[in-house]
């Protein structure tokens, strides 16, 4: 990359192109041909077939194409001759055959015109193929016949950075631009994109690069609103069931989880508002309480989502986690006390809630999980195998609070190992 970005600093160029030493020339070709003939042939080489373009005079540039460094796969070197008006397309090849670069040893004598070297990275190609199509399409302009995949156009354009070849670059954006990539090509037009002027890259930037980040919050919020539907209409709730699954699955593979927990606290704060003007609504004579009532119980659903979505992403911080059961806890005691879900199917949803809501209440600091769990004793049923979620929490809180040093913590180990698989002797030794 580094290198490709010098070639483009015409005043970095003559290091890369050296005057070719010189040696027996290529046989003379007719007018109008554009050739590429071995250096060395031999009966084992394959000879590079001719490409044909009609040209007024005869050819005054012989180029060595090579491979830098040399591999055991690598062809043999090249010579194409070539003419330097045509070339001048290139600002690089312009820049090179401008007086201020010649020198005595840059073109040999008897007409043979100028000699140069162009090394190839043998990393990067296989063969001279797409040096050969860049060279032909200085004569041609047929872009749009040559230029076919995105492939081709990623191998093209590096080539055409190199020899400073404009209007190439430009056809291969253009084509790169105007089709759909795979993701290994995608990842390749991120690294072109580095080597493009700010004019030339700015439809790709905008294809693969957010210039706010407010766009990817406001993505997240579609999807979110999607996965919700409707508060009002629990038909609606059942048919985004898909789209939940959908939006579990990606947040789970989303590498920025910042940008989640920016949009749950938002979609938190605005459930929240929703919920207090439903229970405002709920003790004005003026609204019908079964509506309501039933508005409520959907925005407890989303709500129940919601949290599990925040307990399986670890997305919320021991200030955000505080913040929720804050504000989201007396919500829930106090629809448990007026709100009663008549369908069987919603009579599991304030046990879950709790249990929700315990959970994350555990992961909160004993002197703030205290005064929580003191407002959770509603939660209490008249069977306490009814409520099995507050009696662990209840119990998980003790063992913590009983043994707060830390060089108790095997006592402590061994006590909550007991609570799990013997509740029969946790009661008793408590």
């Amino acid at each position: 990359m580094g290198q490709i970005l010098k070639m483009r600093n015409v005043g970095k160029m003559k290091a890369l192109w050296q005057p070719w030493r010189k040696s027996k020339s290529p046989p003379s070709l007719p007018d109008g041909t554009l050739t590429a003939t071995p250096q060395t042939p031999s009966p084992t080489t394959t000879h590079c077939p001719p490409i044909f373009h009609h040209h007024s005079s005869p050819s005054d540039v012989i180029l060595r194409l090579y491979f830098d460094p040399p591999s055991p796969s690598s062809h043999e070197d090249l010579e194409l001759s070539l003419h330097s008006d045509v070339l001048r397309r290139s600002n690089h090849f312009s820049t090179l055959l401008s007086d201020r670069w010649q020198n005595p040893d840059s073109s040999s004598s008897g007409g043979e015109g100028f000699r140069l070297n162009l090394g190839i990275s043998s990393s990067r190609y296989v063969s001279f193929d797409y040096h050969i199509k860049v060279l032909h399409l200085l004569y041609t302009n047929d872009f749009d016949e040559s230029i076919d995949s995105v492939s081709t156009a990623l191998s093209i354009i590096h080539i055409a950075l190199e020899l400073l070849f404009e209007e190439c670059v430009k056809a291969c954006v253009r084509f790169i631009e105007a089709v759909a990539w795979t993701r290994e090509e995608e990842l390749q037009v991120l690294d072109v994109i580095h080597l493009l002027k700010e004019e030339e890259s700015r439809e790709l930037r905008a294809r693969v690069c957010v210039e706010k980040e407010e766009c990817t919050d406001k993505m997240f919020l579609y999807m979110i609103g999607a996965a919700l539907g409707g508060s009002r209409d629990s038909k609606k709730w059942k048919s985004c069931e898909r789209q939940r699954l959908l939006v579990e699955s990606f947040m789970r593979d989303f590498a920025q989880k910042g940008s989640i927990k920016f949009v749950f606290s938002k979609v938190f704060g605005n459930r929240l508002s929703l919920l207090q003007t439903l229970f405002k609504q709920y003790f004005e004579s003026l609204h019908d309480k079964a509506s309501v009532s039933l508005h409520i119980l959907g925005v407890l659903k989303q709500l129940m989502w919601l949290v599990e979505r925040v307990i399986e992403l670890r997305v919320a911080n021991d200030v955000a986690r505080m913040n929720l059961v804050k504000n989201w806890l007396p919500f829930l005691i106090g629809c448990n006390d007026k709100v009663v879900p008549k369908k069987e199917s919603d009579k599991s949803l304030y046990p879950d809630l709790e249990q929700a809501f315990l959970k994350i209440i555990s992961t909160l600091p004993i002197s703030d999980s205290m005064e929580f769990l003191r407002q959770c004793l509603s939660f209490s049923t008249d069977e306490l195998k009814d409520c099995p979620h507050l009696v662990s929490t209840l119990k998980t809180w003790f063992l913590r609070a009983t043994h707060p040093s830390m060089y108790n913590y095997s006592c402590f180990k061994v006590r909550l190992e007991l609570e799990m698989y013997h509740p029969t002797s946790f009661l008793m030794s408590a």
